[in-house]
C-alpha cells in the first residue's frame, strides 16, 4: 500500500516537473520577447524622436503596467527554477529509494 503511494506520489511528481518545466519556457520567451520589443522601440525612437517621446509620455501608465509585468515575470522566472530543482532533488531521491 504504502509503496503504491510512493509511485503515485512519483508520477505526480514528474507530471509537475514537467508542467513546471514549460511554464519555465513560457516565461522565459516572454522575457526574450520583451527584450526584443524594448530594441524595436528603441529603433523608432531613433527614427521619429518627438513621435515617439509624445506617446511614449501619452502611454505613461500603461508603460509602467508593463514594467511591473516585467518585473513579475523574472519573479516567477527565479520561483520556478527553485521549484524545478527541488522537485528534481525529491524524485532523485525516491529513485535512491526504490533502487
Amino acid at each position: 500500500m504504502i509503496e503504491k503511494n510512493l509511485n503515485k506520489y512519483f508520477n505526480n511528481l514528474r507530471t509537475i516537473l514537467k508542467e513546471r518545466q514549460e511554464c519555465f519556457e513560457y516565461y522565459n520567451n516572454t522575457i526574450k520577447l520583451v527584450n526584443l520589443q524594448k530594441k524595436a522601440n528603441m529603433r523608432v525612437f531613433y527614427q521619429k524622436p518627438v513621435t515617439y517621446l509624445i506617446r511614449f509620455l501619452f502611454y505613461l501608465p500603461i508603460n509602467l503596467v508593463r514594467i511591473i509585468r516585467n518585473v513579475n515575470n523574472h519573479f516567477y522566472i527565479t520561483k520556478l527554477q527553485n521549484e524545478i530543482e527541488v522537485i528534481k532533488l525529491e524524485i532523485n531521491e525516491i529513485e535512491k529509494k526504490n533502487g
